[in-house]
């Protein structure tokens, strides 16, 4: 779990009566009326973060590199207990009976050398070794790449499983030279895995991701004789000259702005509100993103659908994290959320709302902090203003918690796109949070009438979708992992106005038990789609 940091900046309440712990109706903690808090303006009306921080959740924090002896003795044989540099990690053993270790989803990680060079003459770059690869192919692999001043070279791309001799070679010209002199060459190999099937869910259980070893560079400019980079042998005691670099994101696309474009019929909301889109300044280099649509007004931001600082294939995940809000003590009842949201559930990517709390029983709210979200992401029709209200009770929150900060997500999940249609929302504003009594179910807001709920969840060994619609129409309901291959259509065809439900036993299409994980259900009817998280347990 991501650390929460603790800000100075802080809303006590005061609370002096008893009788407020367990409120007869709701009690604001934080936001509502008479207050500008959650409202992100002060009183001029400019806009105002009021201790609100965001973060990029896109950003892989862990180290994925390392020098072991894991698989590596094929590697040079000569070599007793032979030693290479590993992308992976200490997966437990699948239940199909692989060996523990291996990779994860959602990886980006690079291992690289950097050697400087003379900046006025060509030089041609030469790197050797030898690799072991074990990856699912046709959606994870292992790049050979050349860094270049503003461009990434890729010599070799990699998956599936094989032991093989590494030999790339590059040019650079003189103005192509990397680093912040134009005075350094870099080579790296790179892993990039998608968000499903692997060690880590155990869909595609593996010794990898890549063993490499021997690894060298050779340089050489015009005449002179080439030189070379110590081979890397990886063993106790040589000298290393391959490092892992720290770890990038998508980007940190979260600002205040004022007076959003929307299409919205019947609401307008000109006043400070958060927003995720690609400007092409507040994630330098990226951007920025435009609108496709044609009800917008021309050269309106959208959400970045490049893959921000990481390029194709990687998604926007970025959280909106208030400061902390102190609970009373001894306090009873639920924590009921609601915010405003302006939501335009382009078809590809669409970018969903998260929604979710921060909590810590530390007195101080110093440490312990521990994150739970709420398992529904929510879209809501296009170009519409809604209010969603989530209700957290003892069964998330324990009763002993003392602060809470509230978390809002925007998140791309571009897993049923076949073409590119960015829109600017999400955008976030009026936050709310109350003390409400325990079962008391926010009222379903009335631009959002279809939902959807999964129960038990997690689940095993089946799961009861369910959904409310607010006219007869078709309905789609399908299961997908998280790399958007569909798992099991569970229904379609006509479904009538009110509840419905249908189960998921854990099963794909062949009537095959599918393994442990995270998957999404998205159900569809008409323009309006919902998804769930299904968390499966085995």
């Amino acid at each position: 779990m991501r650390p929460i940091l603790f800000l100075p900046f802080v809303f006590a309440l005061a609370l002096p009566a008893a009788a407020q712990v367990c409120p007869p109706d709701t009690l604001d903690l934080y936001g509502g009326p008479g207050t500008l808090a959650g409202k992100f303006q002060d009183t001029l009306g400019e806009p105002d973060a009021q201790g609100w921080t965001h973060r990029d959740d896109s950003v892989e924090p862990e180290s994925r590199w390392r020098v072991s002896t894991y698989a590596a003795a094929v590697l040079d044989p000569a070599t007793a207990g032979n030693h290479a540099w590993w992308c992976g990690d200490e997966f437990p053993a699948c239940p199909a009976g692989d060996e523990p270790g291996g990779y994860g989803n959602g990886w980006d990680t690079r291992l690289a050398w950097t050697g400087a060079i003379d900046p006025a003459r060509p030089a041609t770059v030469r790197v050797t070794g030898r690799v072991r690869h074990d990856l699912e192919p046709g959606y994870d692999e292992v790049r050979v790449e050349f860094v270049k001043a503003g461009q990434v070279v890729q010599a070799a791309a990699w998956d599936g499983t094989a032991v093989r001799d590494l030999d790339a070679t590059v040019t650079y010209a003189p103005g192509e030279f990397w680093g912040p002199g134009g005075d350094s060459v870099r080579v790296q190999l790179r892993v990039v895995t998608d968000g499903a099937w692997s060690d880590e869910d155990c869909l595609w259980p593996t010794s990898g991701a890549v063993q490499a070893d021997l690894l060298q560079v050779t340089v050489q400019q015009g005449d002179d004789p080439s030189w070379s980079s110590p081979v890397e042998t990886c063993e106790p005691g040589d000298p290393r000259s391959w490092r892992e670099l720290p770890a990038a994101g998508v980007g940190d696309f979260a600002q205040l702005w004022v007076d959003l474009p929307e299409i919205d019929p019947d609401r307008d909301n000109p006043s400070p509100q958060w927003a995720f889109v690609d400007d092409g300044q507040v994630v330098p280099g990226v951007g920025p993103t435009f609108v496709a649509h044609a009800a917008y007004p021309e050269s309106t931001y959208a959400v970045t659908i490049s893959g921000g600082a990481l390029g194709g294939g990687h998604t926007l995940v970025n959280t909106l994290l208030s400061p902390p809000i102190a609970l009373p003590e001894g306090w009873c009842g639920a924590l009921l959320l609601g915010w405003d949201a302006y939501v335009d559930a382009s078809p590809c990517p669409p970018a969903y709302e998260a929604c979710g709390l921060a909590v810590t029983t530390d007195p101080a709210g110093l440490t312990g902090w521990q994150e739970v979200w709420d398992p529904f992401l929510r879209s809501g029709d296009a170009g519409r203003f809604h209010r969603p209200s989530v209700t957290f009770d003892l069964d998330v929150v324990p009763a002993d918690t003392r602060w809470v900060r509230v978390l809002l997500q925007a998140r791309q999940l571009p897993i049923w796109c076949w073409t590119w249609d960015p829109r600017p929302g999400p955008y976030y504003d009026n936050v709310r949070l109350q003390l409400v009594p325990s079962g008391l179910s926010p009222v379903p807001p009335a631009a959002t009438p279809f939902s959807a709920t999964a129960a038990p969840n997690p689940f095993n060994p089946a799961v009861t979708v369910a959904w409310n619609l607010p006219r007869a129409g078709d309905l789609e309901v399908r299961v997908y992992d998280l790399a958007g291959r569909l798992v099991r259509e569970l229904h379609r065809g006509p479904a009538p106005a009110g509840a419905g439900s249908t189960v998921w036993r854990g099963r794909d299409e062949a009537g095959r038990t599918v393994a442990a994980g995270v998957y999404l259900c998205r159900l569809r009817t008409g323009a309006d789609e919902r998804v769930l998280k299904l968390t499966l347990l085995r």
